[in-house]
């Protein structure tokens, strides 16, 4: 697989993965799994997790957009931890909101608010590492983008 290839595909799974994650939050809201300052308070956390990442990948392809690059082959490693740390981490984070509007995860909501507050702060950290090159950007970039988008809920 080439790094262009890696671009395209993870980018475009960041972005809807992003918005699906929202759309889960609101969902479990309307069936009754959330309160509304719940509702909130998810959205407050779960948003800026994303936004960091999500900005670059949009802001690149809108830059790219007439682009066709062949781009370099990629290692085998470099493809599977950028692939498997996304999806582990978007599936723990779609799992923690509907098991905890199921009510068969964590004893109350803040127990859910803290492990996706330390959830983001573990992604951050090895995510950026991997997907900041593949959209020219420093690592330290996609952390800052996400501290500047954080609510104060």
């Amino acid at each position: 697989m080439t790094d262009a290839e890696l671009r395209t595909r993870i980018g475009l799974f960041w972005v809807i993965t992003h918005f699906a994650i929202i759309a889960t939050i609101i969902v479990c809201f309307f069936l009754g799994g959330y309160e509304f300052p719940d509702m909130t308070t998810l959205l407050a956390i779960v948003v800026p997790m994303f936004a960091g990442i999500t900005t670059v990948v949009i802001r690149y392809f809108a830059q790219h957009r007439h682009d066709a690059p062949r781009g370099k082959r990629v290692n085998a490693a470099y493809v599977t931890l950028t692939w498997l740390l996304p999806v582990l981490f978007s599936m723990t984070i779609a799992l923690t909101i509907i098991l905890r509007a199921l009510n068969r995860a964590f004893e109350d909501f803040d127990q859910a608010k803290l492990f996706l507050t330390a959830l983001e702060a573990l992604y951050v950290t090895y995510t950026g590492y991997l997907l900041a090159p593949l959209f020219g950007v420093e690592p330290d970039a996609l952390r800052s983008a996400q501290e500047t988008k954080k609510s104060p809920l």
